[in-house]
């Protein structure tokens, strides 16, 4: 009689299913013994991987660059600060001028002032002060705004009040690199033994400049 055999695929060891067929191969066959194709890898797996890796790497590198170049950017506004501390500690006389990131400030003139309206005279014991100040724009692409509102003046420490005086005085815009010059007025007691000036840099801020007056 014939004797049919019927012959099967076995595995011995770690196996893997084949991509196509689905049969138990071994772990580390690179052809399915059964439909001979070949296990190919999963390219899409591997580029994604590849893919994440370098976004991590980027990222990486992006999160260096940019802390870098925050932490330039506050070196340099805490040596800016630094050195507007130093600049509002110094009290400047007539014919100086300040210098900052923003601007300059010509300090040119103080002297009394005797008004002609007759609607606005000093009071008894008092007199009036013109100082004239100079202002250039520094900076390359703000505008400066420049006003007689931003001045204040102490006598023997204590405010004395402003006083308006002349069409001519010191209220502008500038324009980067522009100038701007004109005086200020203030009512002040003629037998102040000192009398200092000051200019608020900054509505942000507290730095002022002070100026001697007497």
């Amino acid at each position: 009689s014939n004797v049919t055999e019927n012959t099967s695929t076995t595995t011995t060891g770690e196996t893997k299913k084949c991509k196509y067929c689905q049969s138990d191969i071994p772990k580390k066959a690179k052809i399915c013994p059964v439909c001979k194709k070949k296990q190919k890898k999963n390219i899409l797996l591997i580029i994604i991987l590849i893919f994440v890796a370098l976004s991590f790497t980027m990222c990486g590198k992006m999160c260096g660059i940019l802390g870098k170049a925050v932490d330039e950017t506050v070196k340099e506004e805490e040596k800016k600060e630094d050195a507007m501390k130093e600049i509002a500690k110094k009290k400047y006389k007539v014919g100086e001028t300040v210098k900052t990131d923003d601007m300059e400030v010509k300090y040119i003139s103080v002297k009394d002032y005797k008004s002609d309206n007759e609607f606005t005279q000093n009071k008894k014991g008092n007199k009036f002060i013109k100082a004239e100040f100079e202002f250039v724009n520094k900076s390359k692409e703000d505008d400066l705004a420049v006003s007689s509102l931003s001045f204040s003046c102490n006598a023997d420490d204590y405010e004395v009040e402003a006083v308006y005086m002349d069409d001519n005085e010191l209220d502008a815009d500038l324009s980067p690199g522009k100038k701007a010059k004109g005086p200020i007025f203030f009512e002040v007691p003629k037998d102040a033994k000192s009398i200092e000036i000051q200019y608020e840099c900054n509505f942000w801020t507290d730095y002022k400049l002070t100026f001697v007056a007497k």
